[in-house]
């Protein structure tokens, strides 16, 4: 019986390029249904490192890195892939066959010529699974000669002609662009005669010049199109406690697509396609006290930005305040050496020293405060302190009760 025929093996790098084009187009076609975040959704605080919620990070509005690269497979899978394969350098006249991945049908197969009016090299493979042919040889530096050939440097030609197309019309289709490169092929009769090439030998000035005119150039923007959007927020007066509200508005001739609020570095609110005018709740537990930064970042369909801020003083906590001296239960004699600190995240705007229900010293600000207070009778003495804060949060101290001796 007649041996079977195996099929040709792929060669590593063309094994590791499909592995690739099949993952893409696996998640191109099935990205809706992985665990992901929105890819339009502000998740997390703005340009967040990579990390274990985040893989990648997250961009300039919160939003994540990865999901975004995911989803865009969508898009950019059927549109942009245009894949270049050798058709390889080992020609035998007694029987040629196919190579892949340069013969596939959706592959631009690409084979060789030394000079535009020859045929392809000894070596090149042609046939009518190869569309185009591109140059051969490259001038090697290193030796100093012009013998470094092959098909694998015909290739890259082609593939670059593909990057300056795309850089010049970027939302053209893959097939636009092969398009592009066959209709705009030299046809040599050295090289598109009876078991050479498809097309014929690449022209690249002419697959620059169809792709130009096969796709429209994309609209200039309206003048309003151009305008950034107009953002506000304001904040309570004063010092905030508990939930607060903010209001925000926005406007933009185009419309407002995606709109933040940020305290400090933190996402608090985000929204697509916000109302005019809304309020925003925030649990102000969430920070600690003192004056933080509100930001409002807004986005319109132009991909143009606004933004406002204003500050917000968060006071959630009683200030503290500390008696260290004297020590309670103890005897002093001649006068009390009372000492007191004092601390606030908002700041303190005064503290009383307190004996026996008379006011016998304060100060302004936090720290460390000492009074000296003469003992003018023998008697039990009740020292305390009674702080406020600047968002006037009043706190006593710790109490201490000494026996007071005038000698």
């Amino acid at each position: 019986t007649p041996s079977r025929r195996r099929a040709p093996r792929l060669a590593l790098t063309a094994r590791i390029g499909m592995a690739i084009l099949v993952f893409w187009a696996v998640t191109a076609l099935t990205v809706q249904w992985w665990p992901l975040d929105d890819p339009l959704a502000m998740v997390a605080k703005r340009l967040s490192p990579p990390s274990g919620a985040h893989w990648l990070g997250t961009d300039a509005l919160g939003r994540d890195v990865l999901a975004r690269t995911l989803w865009g497979a969508q898009w950019s899978v059927p549109i942009a892939i245009v894949v270049v394969a050798a058709a390889g350098n080992d020609y035998d006249e007694a029987g040629s066959a196919a190579r892949y991945p340069a013969a596939y049908p959706t592959v631009v197969g690409v084979g060789a010529y030394t000079r535009l009016g020859d045929g392809p090299p000894s070596t090149s493979q042609r046939g009518p699974w190869y569309e185009l042919a591109a140059g051969y040889c490259r001038y090697d530096r290193y030796f100093a000669v012009d013998n470094v050939c092959g098909t694998s440097f015909s290739a890259p030609y082609v593939s670059g002609t593909v990057g300056l197309m795309r850089s010049l019309v970027p939302d053209a289709s893959a097939a636009q662009y092969r398009a592009a490169m066959y209709n705009s092929a030299v046809a040599a009769p050295s090289l598109t005669g009876s078991g050479l090439y498809r097309y014929g030998a690449l022209s690249a000035d002419g697959a620059l010049t169809r792709i130009a005119a096969t796709v429209p150039a994309a609209p200039v923007p309206a003048v309003s199109e151009r305008s950034a959007p107009t953002v506000a927020v304001s904040a309570p007066a004063g010092y905030s406690s508990g939930t607060v509200t903010l209001e925000v508005s926005n406007s933009d001739d185009v419309g407002v697509t995606n709109l933040a609020v940020y305290v400090g570095d933190t996402l608090v609110f985000a929204q697509s396609a916000p109302p005019a005018r809304f309020p925003v709740a925030v649990d102000t537990t969430r920070f600690a006290d003192g004056v933080h930064r509100v930001a409002v970042v807004a986005y319109d369909a132009a991909g143009n930005w606004g933004g406002a801020e204003t500050a917000m003083a968060i006071d959630n906590h009683l200030p503290i305040a500390l008696l260290y001296s004297p020590g309670t239960s103890t005897t002093v004699r001649r006068h009390l050496d009372i000492g007191v600190y004092t601390t606030d995240g908002s700041g303190i705007m005064g503290t009383f020293l307190i004996v026996n229900d008379q006011v016998v010293g304060g100060y302004v600000g936090s720290g460390f405060y000492s009074i000296r207070v003469p003992i003018r009778r023998n008697g039990r003495y009740n020292i305390v302190a009674l702080t406020v804060d600047n968002a006037g949060r009043i706190s006593a101290s710790n109490w201490s009760r000494v026996n007071g001796r005038t000698r």
